[in-house]
């Protein structure tokens, strides 16, 4: 909404990550001039919350219906050189013949959560292959048509759990494929009608000190999972409680309730 009220025709919201694995600094999806380059100067003052006129944008860009009338579009622009490929430098290039500038808003940065989420993943697989038997976590869902959700949650996921367990109870999408993809542990379940009996089902399957159960549909702050290892090395601790925010549709504010999610594996827990 903030730069939608900006009145610019073509204008992005920045946000910064990760490029390239070997990155050191974050970097964002805008720049001054060339297939990517940035000055010093430019960096510091992309760092200061205002509107700045830039040489290109790459994501995250609101477009006028004026731009794409008067022919901005993603086309390939041919005899470029190489370090101007893609289609957001084409775009960007035939906005500038075109008349328009290209504006970057930094009052509110956006978070590229797969960028953000790249070196988060890999902490999780180190920290994971560190942790002791005992604290061990099994990740345990059950699934019903929920393919995307489930890529979703276990591509961002996966790693910080030290065993996953699926329980398939009505699915006839392609969850089961998607599942594969992170572990072999897959288990059918006739639907019955009572949740109790087949999360305990799953739970059943788990082999690790600790199970941490959740849904497909769920968001975790990744960046806050490292908690879990804290969580699981607390003295005499039985579970942990989480705070669940459900946001519908038709609903301004999310209701809140709480739910115990990390829990010990021991036979007097069940659902």
């Amino acid at each position: 909404r903030h730069i939608a009220l900006s009145d610019r025709d073509i204008i992005a919201e920045i946000f910064w990550a990760h490029w390239d694995k070997y990155d050191q600094q974050l970097g964002p999806q805008v720049w001054q001039f060339g297939g990517y380059d940035i000055s010093e100067d430019f960096l510091a003052l992309l760092r200061l919350k205002g509107t700045y006129t830039v040489g290109g944008l790459g994501a995250c860009n609101l477009i006028s219906n004026y731009a794409i009338e008067k022919g901005c579009r993603f086309d390939q622009v041919v005899n470029l050189p190489l370090d101007m490929r893609g289609e957001d430098r084409h775009f960007c290039i035939r906005a500038k013949v075109l008349g328009f500038n290209l504006w970057a808003d930094t009052y509110f940065p956006a978070k590229h959560l797969e960028r953000f989420d790249y070196d988060l993943r890999e902490k999780f697989a180190k920290t994971r292959a560190k942790r002791l038997p005992g604290n061990r976590i099994s990740l345990v869902m059950l699934v019903n048509n929920e393919e995307y959700l489930l890529e979703n949650f276990l591509h961002r996921m996966s790693k910080l759990f030290d065993e996953i367990i699926i329980v398939i109870t009505k699915s006839t999408d392609g969850s089961r494929e998607i599942a594969k993809q992170y572990t072999d542990k897959i288990y059918d379940f006739k639907w019955c009608d009572n949740y109790s009996k087949v999360r305990n089902f799953a739970i059943s399957k788990a082999t690790s000190p600790w199970i941490f159960y959740a849904d497909p549909d769920e968001n975790y702050g990744v960046q806050n999972l490292h908690h879990f290892d804290k969580m699981v090395t607390t003295e005499n601790a039985i579970g942990f409680i989480f705070m669940v925010f459900n946001y519908r549709g038709d609903r301004p504010q999310p209701s809140i309730s709480e739910s115990v999610r990390l829990f010990r594996n021991v036979p007097e827990i069940k659902f």
